[in-house]
Parts: C-alpha cells; structure tokens; sequence
C-alpha cells in the first residue's frame, strides 16, 4: 500500500500523494480493513506523520498503521486524558511562575521609576 500511495517513488509520501488516494477504493478499503477512519485525510496524515517532517516514510506508515488500527480502547481514551490533565497542570505551574516574575519586575521597575531624577 505504501509503494502505491507514494507516486513518485521517493520513499517518502507527501500531503499531496496521500490525499490523491484517499478518494481511491484500494487505499480506502486498506484503511477499513485496518479500522482507521480515512475520512479526514489531514489529520490521519498527521497522525502517521510521527517525526513532523511533513512527510511520511515507509517505518512510519507500518507503525502508524498499526497504532491507529481498531477503534479505540477505554485504557487508550483513559491514558490520553491524564497525559492532557498532567500537561495542563504543567501549563498552569508556568503560567503561575511567569505571572509572579512579570510582578516582581513590574514591582522593580515601578521603584526604579519612582527615584528622583529618573524618567
């Protein structure tokens, strides 16, 4: 499947080539074979997309494949909203510090801008 999407031959597929067979019977009834949804050709291609080259070489396409294969588990669904909750609470950790350092300078600055004979 792989050989057949990439049309130039390159080893590589590109946005361009994927979309191009995402419409053809073959690379959809692939996909349905394996259960990935291929409706929305952008974010499938972004999903086997692994190293964001924008580009999709031959390991990535098996690999991605196989992870995206069958619909998806509650252990999958389950694992994903706690890596999103842990990487929010670190979000808002940042936040929290950026906003106490923009305090203390503006703090600073305002004691700096308070002194006599400085504009």
């Amino acid at each position: 499947m792989f050989r057949r999407i990439d049309a130039s031959g390159d080893g590589a597929i590109t946005m361009e080539e994927f979309e191009a067979h995402m419409t053809d019977d073959i690379a959809s009834g692939f996909f349905l074979l394996l259960d990935i949804d291929s409706s929305d050709a952008y974010t499938l291609f972004r999903l086997l997309d692994a190293d964001g080259s924008h580009e999709i070489d031959a390991d990535e396409f098996v690999l991605g494949c196989l992870k995206l294969r069958g619909p998806a588990k509650s252990v999958d669904l389950a694992t994903l909203r706690s890596e999103h909750k842990r990487g929010m609470q670190k979000c808002h950790l940042q936040m929290r510090s950026v906003q106490a350092a923009l305090q203390t300078l503006s703090a600073q600055l305002a004691m700096v801008a308070s002194r006599p004979g400085v504009r």
